[in-house]
């Protein structure tokens, strides 16, 4: 026996423009019609299990009827649960009706206006930096992590870790390999052998896993620059390691730029590279300028600022007659390292004024600083 009546077929055919319904076509249709709602009402029931929610909804009938590709039905949607009540129809029997409440005019004039919706808004936040995911709120937590060590975690990175000067995002990331390779790299330009460290160099000069260690190499070799300025074989060696890390092509190192800079600017003009003023730290400053010229050629087409910067940062060290000999020498090399059309407009105007600066009756006494800067001013204005 079907739910649905024989009756309630025939006059949806007749609405639909069907006359005179067979009885045994009208039953069939009826046992198909309930089989077919017993079928939406079982995916509507789904819906509603699969939101955690304890009423059906009409939304819940018309995301079944959009599964079955069905119009959905307007209209119905509800946010209030729908309430029906028993009636008796003209024949005697029950009928289940939606009762429609009236509303009052003045209710809904006095009625408070809703809240105004939210603009739409974006809101960018990085995926990946480098290759290493970002530890914030938005981005998922990495495996193995819970919720209190990722908490604790993101206060280290908003806070900073001024005595290690590294990134705390990232120091969960490397793997053991990769730290036992950047312990034996350090160790090898600190204390190695020159075979040990020719070998770490060219490993630095065409690795190309190396993306996730370029963080804690740039902060080595400028923590190293700073400890290490009375010590000429570890500059030597921080040079080489700087120039092998630019050289590789497989490393994006324009994000750390702004960290190597100031070690090779050091490396070329600092006031004392070396624990004995005889000691051979002319070819450091030389080595250095070299290096700041590459890192010119190949970069300054992304930064439009670089090249300006360095010329107004060595021309005041020149121009300085409180500086030293030895960071003139170096803001002479670094300038003439960077073309003769550097070296034309902001070296040679200032030739003549410079010279008065030199002491040159004190060239021995002075432990040939003088004859150093003279010959490279000689050199970088064409021998005049």
């Amino acid at each position: 026996m079907s739910l649905i009546k024989s009756d309630v077929i025939r006059d949806a055919a007749e609405a639909a423009g069907v006359k005179q319904l067979r009885e045994d076509v009208a039953t069939s249709l009826a046992a198909d019609a309930e089989y077919r709602l017993r079928e939406i009402v079982q995916d509507a029931l789904n819906f509603k299990r699969h939101s955690r929610r304890r009423k059906l909804t009409a939304a819940d009938i018309n995301n079944a009827l959009r599964v079955r590709n069905v119009e959905p039905l307007y209209g119905l949607s509800f946010s209030d649960p729908i309430v029906y009540s028993n009636k008796t129809a003209a024949d005697g029997t029950s009928v289940a009706v939606m009762e429609d409440r009236e509303l009052e005019f003045d209710d809904i004039l006095s009625a408070p206006l809703p809240k105004a919706p939210l603009e739409v808004t974006f809101r960018a936040h990085w995926l990946a930096i480098e290759g290493v995911q970002p530890l914030i709120p938005e981005n998922p937590l990495p495996e193995g992590m819970d919720v209190a060590s990722a908490g604790k975690k993101r206060k280290a990175a908003e806070g900073g870790d001024a005595s290690s000067g590294k990134d705390p995002m990232v120091q969960d990331v490397l793997s053991q390999e990769l730290q036992l390779y950047y312990e034996k790299v350090t160790t090898a330009v600190l204390q190695g052998s020159p075979h040990i460290l020719s070998a770490a160099l060219d490993s630095l000069r065409s690795d190309p896993g190396l993306q996730s260690l370029l963080p804690y190499f740039t902060q080595f070799i400028t923590d190293e620059v700073k400890h290490s300025l009375k010590d000429l074989a570890v500059l030597h060696a921080l040079v080489s390691m700087t120039s092998a890390l630019l050289n590789n092509p497989q490393l994006h190192v324009e994000p750390h730029l702004h960290k190597l800079m100031p070690a090779v600017m050091t490396c070329m003009v600092g006031k004392k590279l070396c624990k004995s003023a005889l000691d051979p730290h002319w070819p450091l400053r030389d080595r250095a300028a070299g290096l700041l010229t590459f890192i010119v050629n190949r970069h300054a087409a992304s930064y439009t600022t670089l090249q300006s910067r360095i010329t107004s940062t060595l021309l005041h060290a020149f121009l300085d007659p409180a500086r030293p000999l030895t960071t003139h020498y170096g803001a002479i090399v670094g300038l003439s390292a960077l073309g003769p059309q550097t070296l034309n407009q902001l070296v040679l105007p200032h030739i003549s004024a410079y010279a008065q600066l030199l002491p040159l009756d004190g060239v021995i006494s002075l432990r040939g600083k003088e004859p150093a800067v003279i010959g490279k001013l000689v050199d970088g204005g064409g021998g005049e």
